[in-house]
């Protein structure tokens, strides 16, 4: 059988049922198939940072090639950029650098001498000097219609332009002139602003003091239904989670680090139960699925397990039994053995919960 004897519906059927990794390849075989397959390509974009020495990231590339057919970009929906190189201490480790080729460079720059911000030029040297965070940035404004978005925390340990942009062009107000090298906290809090974003995974820092949105009007997620978030503290998380009244699914995972002096994200292993509870309270009455996890990554090598998590605060968890839309409940073995004088957990859960 022909492939290109079949009808394009067919045709697209067959695609959406092929490994992404596929697609590339497909795309090289007929011009006819590389224009069906190339807005199946370009639904779900997965670009890798391992920062190989003397290979060139894809991204630059990337962004030439939707600069230069806008219509790719109105076809991604799902984005995932995730950083795979990890480093031990990473909080320590500058992001590496792009090799930027001149012909990457071309489309990039004239697109951000066309934007209305005043920090163009300073935006065009990051650019050149493969900074990520510039590059990021661009990436971030041509995808109109982005619902998932993925950034590892790696990749935004420095978000100064991704902020710069995201103030500039969702929320209408001046872009910081001061951003903070350390927490990444006031930058993430603007992928909410997002207007069409419905999955949203992130690590974000707590806030250097009191928490506050980019903005005088809080954002309202009304199209987010799963969010996945690390780093931020249980004291901390409700307030993010008031920005999403529509929320079905949360995955939290919190993360401790070794005590320093020198860097102050690092944290006591230390859970509130009595806080936490009260944060999750906050989409009781729409979320179905919770999933909690507390990793220490101060214990040493070779040991596994969270051994040195403690629990403050009343013995009584969470009154979930008031979580009357939730079906699952996934939660660390810490939770329940970690405090001798914890409530037994199914007496707490609500009749709808499956596991």
């Amino acid at each position: 059988m022909n492939l290109l004897n079949l009808s394009g519906d067919v045709m697209r059927l067959i695609l959406h049922h092929l490994r992404q990794s596929d697609l590339p390849t497909l795309c090289l075989t007929h011009p006819d198939l590389r224009q069906l397959a190339r807005p199946v390509l370009y639904s779900s974009v997965q670009l890798p940072s391992g920062f190989l020495k003397n290979q060139p990231h894809p991204l630059p590339s990337f962004l030439r090639t939707i600069l230069s057919q806008p219509e790719l970009s109105r076809r991604i929906r799902r984005l995932s950029f995730v950083n795979r190189h990890r480093l031990e201490g990473f909080w320590y480790v500058t992001v590496p650098k792009f090799q930027v080729s001149p012909s990457d460079m071309e489309a990039v720059v004239q697109f951000v001498k066309n934007c209305q911000v005043p920090y163009r030029d300073f935006w065009i040297e990051a650019l050149q000097a493969g900074t990520v965070d510039a590059w990021l940035a661009v990436l971030l404004l041509n995808l109109p219609s982005i619902d998932y978005l993925r950034i590892d925390q790696g990749l935004l340990r420095e978000s100064e332009f991704v902020g710069r942009v995201l103030r500039s062009y969702l929320c209408d107000t001046p872009p910081s002139l001061d951003p903070s090298p350390i927490r990444n906290t006031p930058n993430m809090l603007l992928v909410f602003y997002f207007p069409s974003v419905e999955r949203v995974s992130f690590w974000i820092d707590d806030p250097a003091d009191e928490f506050r949105w980019p903005t005088s009007n809080p954002p309202q997620a009304l199209g987010l239904k799963s969010l996945k978030v690390q780093g931020l503290s249980e004291a901390q998380l409700g307030k993010l989670l008031s920005a999403t009244p529509s929320l079905h699914s949360l995955k939290y995972t919190r993360e401790f680090f070794l005590v320093s002096t020198l860097h102050p994200l690092v944290l006591q292993p230390i859970i509130n139960l009595q806080t936490l509870g009260i944060s999750l309270a906050v989409v009781k009455d729409t979320l179905t699925k919770l999933q909690i996890k507390a990793r220490d990554h101060s214990i040493s090598r070779g040991v596994h397990g969270n051994t040195r998590l403690r629990f403050e605060g009343p013995t009584r968890f969470l009154c979930l039994a008031e979580f009357h839309q939730l079906k699952v409940l996934e939660v660390p073995s810490e939770f329940i053995m970690g405090c001798p004088a914890m409530p037994v957990l199914e007496d707490n859960l609500p009749l709808t919960s499956k596991s």
